[in-house]
């Protein structure tokens, strides 16, 4: 049941409405083709503009209805009522008409029926606003301006103002075919983005406010054939309980850097450090080496409580002066000494 809803603009085509009550209905423009609307009551409905080609409008009363400019086109009325219709403009190439009545009775009964249909849901009011359908349709459209934080689009039946649909990941461009949602209200949604042009390529991902990507029972994967770029204008955190990193080669390139663990366990082939200083402070500090060599161009300095060299065989120092200073003693030890 129908009554009184407003269903102006609605595309219900290849439908089935069967014995339904269209009652003082506002049916302006709506497109019931190839739709299903045997035995319905259509009395003191608005069908200005209103599409019924090829439908099955047989035994259907529209009594006191207005056709103006209606579209009966290759439609079914057979034994249909047109008691006291206002049927300027309409168009009937190809109806079948055949036993069209103009019957006062009829629309008694079908009066007689809407009042029974009240009667079951108890209240006129309560009805109309639970059958005022607000059905949306769909149509293709190009952008052609974004103003006022809303996109232009154009259709076949004009331009239209609207807005992105939250569903609706892609953020539109100038020049997009889109596809969008529209209803008897004005109001409007693009639900997506269907094609792109040539000359702008690129695809951009537009949400407002926070994102989640969340995949409870597998894995994500981010693959490209090029680049993958991560940009943030504040931070930027991976977090994770085990981290790897597989390169062929690789550069980082950071201001600040300040690292904290418990372990560090390296094995390289080769390391190359350019640096102006260094500073370490370590409690314990090993080294195990085949070969160790270090130039210095001009001071070396060591200080410790306490020093010792283990050489095996031979220790060699060489210098222009040398000088050896103890404030105590000093303690040569060798099976042979050669001083000179």
């Amino acid at each position: 049941m129908f009554m009184e809803a407003n269903l102006k603009r609605a595309n219900i085509t290849n439908s089935s409405f069967a014995k339904s009550f269209f009652g003082k209905a506002n049916l302006k423009e709506a497109n019931f083709t190839n739709s299903n609307l045997k035995n319905c009551v259509f009395s003191k409905s608005s069908c200005i503009a209103t599409i019924f080609k090829h439908a099955d409008c047989s035994y259907s009363d529209f009594s006191f209805a207005n056709l103006t400019g209606a579209d009966f086109t290759q439609a079914n009325l057979f034994m249909a009522n047109l008691y006291k219709t206002i049927e300027e403009h309409t168009i009937w190439d190809g109806t079948n008409k055949k036993n069209i009545t103009k019957n006062r009775q009829r629309f008694r009964r079908g009066r007689k029926l809407a009042t029974q249909y009240y009667l079951e849901e108890n209240s006129m009011k309560n009805i109309a606003k639970k059958l005022d359908l607000d059905q949306p349709w769909l149509e293709y459209g190009n952008i052609v301006a974004f103003k006022n934080q809303q996109w232009i689009v154009k259709t076949n039946n004009g331009e239209i103002q609207t807005k992105k649909s939250i569903s609706c990941l892609i953020k539109p461009e100038i020049g997009d075919k889109v596809l969008i949602s529209i209803d008897s209200q004005g109001e409007s949604f693009i639900l997506s983005v269907l094609d792109r042009a040539k000359e702008n390529k690129d695809i951009n991902l537009n949400f407002q406010g926070n994102v989640n990507i969340e995949s409870r029972s597998g894995k994500i994967n981010l693959i490209a054939k090029n680049d993958i770029s991560l940009a943030s204008q504040n931070n930027l955190t991976l977090a994770s309980n085990i981290f790897f990193i597989s390169s062929h080669k690789g550069d980082i390139n950071i201001q600040s850097l300040a690292f904290t663990g418990k372990k560090i366990k390296a094995s390289l082939k080769k390391i190359k450090m350019v640096c102006i200083s260094v500073e370490q402070v370590i409690e314990r500090l090993t080294q195990k080496l085949i070969n160790s060599f270090k130039f210095v161009k001009e001071h070396n300095e060591v200080q410790s409580n306490s020093s010792r060299y283990l050489v095996e065989e031979t220790l060699i120092m060489h210098s222009k002066n040398a000088t050896h200073m103890s404030e105590e003693i000093i303690t040569i030890n060798g099976e042979q000494v050669h001083l000179g």
